[in-house]
């Protein structure tokens, strides 16, 4: 039996080190999804709240175009005035949509970055 073991010793050391590199890599994964997670709910909460902003634009438009076509109808407005409100009203539907769209989009990369959804 050898009086010195350093080759053993070297290897024990080698072994934890590779341990070590092992658990560093397990607890950056770990970070990594966490990260994923959250900014994915952080993004969800941030669509939501324009969507509600939004849907209150959507309603004041739906107001003045409302208010315009009244007033057309008595003879106080034009045809142009009417075309542009409803112009509006139709952009600020269509953002509303896109705006949806993308929250339930947030919401699928919330399920994957869970791990719930494949």
């Amino acid at each position: 039996m050898p009086l010195f073991q350093r080759q053993a010793r070297g290897e024990i050391a080698k072994t934890k080190n590779k341990i070590e590199d092992l658990n560093w890599d397990k607890k950056y994964l770990t970070l990594e999804i966490e990260n994923k997670v959250r900014s994915s709910f952080a993004e969800f909460y941030a669509l939501k709240k324009q969507i509600n902003g939004n849907e209150q634009i959507v309603n004041a438009n739906k107001l003045l175009f409302d208010t315009e076509n009244t007033k057309f109808q008595m003879g106080e407005s034009s045809l142009f005035l009417i075309n542009s409100r409803e112009l509006k009203l139709i952009e600020t539907e269509q953002k509303n949509i896109t705006l949806k769209a993308k929250l339930y989009l947030s919401i699928y990369k919330n399920l994957w970055a869970r791990g719930v959804f494949n």
